[in-house]
């Protein structure tokens, strides 16, 4: 009798956890293929952010179907497996290196997300890391306030309130420039002298595919388009032994404007957050890349890009910039979760390093969780050899 009982009980158990095993394969797989072919949808395009998670939804059905012998939905777990691990294992494969002499230059870069208040924490990493540039994202009052504990450390310092990014160096700047996009987004590119050669950092924050939170923390410039010039303050002194002054930089640095003004007006009527998309979507395919191609000289970008190294509007900007991603050989190091950011299983790595061919990545990697969406990523590079005997060259014919 135990067995009447429980057998038809098993049977419809078995049925169940097949039928949802069918059901997760078939959605896994749908939205790994159509991932690749509606770059124009912006719900669409916002599932090439998965595909680690992707990669680990299709490996449960996997051991399933193999128990039970069920081929045809083996085969379709198998082909689904195969188009996430092409997407993700070049990221794990150690990448041939040139060689760099002299003085590494770390990278700090930080969005510390509107809401956070771990001031204390963040100031104390950037002091353990000692990088050469930090930069923080979505810093709005009180942070410039707070991160003015930095000085003792990095004491030349821009503040762009519009754009609510800080940006402290270790090493004097040559010059500077702003470039933005819209009113609240944009980015800023330091000129600077590493170990002897000329060098430019670009920092950056694209706009949010989506947004999530209330509208007074992502900034009033979003919510009308009425555009004043920018009126960012500038920190630094050429003698680094006293404190730093407002505006020493004076006529060295420049703000423009990117073509995004000229459109911008011609879609007021359209939805706010499909506006966002398509601005990130033409920072990321024309003026990030056409703004680098002019400059000649290596070039290092750190950012919240919000968007993944799987979108087609991020290849666009490596194929245009000629810029290649620094986490290569390092992993795809996720680094935003509304949820958790420490689990990589639930984050997506939309931070950014990318440097051009005359760069050499020592390391890459994720800080703790500080309070943030965000982790921070830091990165260690240094120029190549050959690029130093160059800019001497250059200079010994000079003097010549």
């Amino acid at each position: 009798m135990t067995n009447s009982t429980s057998n038809p009980l098993v049977k419809v158990l078995n049925n169940w956890i097949l039928s949802l095993f069918i059901i997760l394969t078939s959605l896994v797989t749908l939205l790994s293929v159509t991932s690749y072919f509606f770059r124009d949808n912006i719900y669409l395009e916002f599932t090439t952010n998965f595909k680690h998670q992707y990669l680990v939804l299709g490996a449960l059905p996997l051991i399933y179907f193999a128990l039970n012998r069920r081929k045809r939905w083996l085969i379709v777990t198998l082909f689904c497996l195969l188009i996430n691990l092409t997407e993700i294992i070049p990221w794990y494969i150690p990448k041939l290196s040139f060689g760099a002499s002299g003085e590494p230059m770390g990278l700090f870069l930080f969005n510390v997300s509107f809401s956070n208040t771990q001031y204390a924490d963040a100031i104390a990493l950037v002091k353990e890391e000692k990088p050469t540039i930090a930069a923080f994202l979505e810093a709005k009052d009180p942070w410039p306030k707070q991160l003015e504990a930095l000085r003792e450390v990095l004491p030349y310092t821009i503040s762009i309130p519009e754009l609510k990014m800080e940006v402290y160096s270790r090493l004097p700047l040559q010059e500077s420039e702003i470039l933005e996009y819209g009113k609240s987004r944009g980015l800023v590119k330091l000129d600077l002298k590493i170990a002897g050669a000329d060098a430019s950092v670009i920092v950056t924050h694209s706009y949010p595919q989506f947004y999530f939170g209330k509208p007074g923390d992502f900034g009033v410039a979003d919510y009308g388009y009425d555009f004043a010039p920018l009126a960012p303050q500038f920190w630094g002194e050429q003698n680094s032994q006293s404190p730093p002054k407002l505006g020493d930089l004076g006529g060295l640095t420049k703000t423009k404007q990117s073509r995004i003004h000229t459109s911008i007006q011609q879609r007021q009527q359209e939805d706010l957050e499909k506006q966002r998309w398509q601005w990130r979507n033409q920072d990321l395919e024309e003026e990030i890349g056409d703004y680098i191609r002019q400059i000649e000289k290596p070039v290092v970008l750190i950012g919240d890009l919000n968007v993944t190294m799987w979108s087609p509007y991020y290849k666009s900007l490596i194929q245009s910039s000629g810029l290649r991603d620094a986490r290569a050989g390092f992993g795809i190091l996720p680094t935003l979760s509304q949820f958790s950011p420490a689990n990589p299983w639930l984050a997506i790595p939309v931070d950014h390093c990318l440097v051009s061919r005359d760069v050499k990545v020592i390391k890459m990697r994720t800080g703790p969780d500080l309070g943030s969406y965000h982790l921070p990523v830091i990165t260690d590079i240094a120029l190549r050899a050959s690029q130093k005997s160059e800019v001497r060259s250059q200079k010994s014919e000079v003097r010549s």
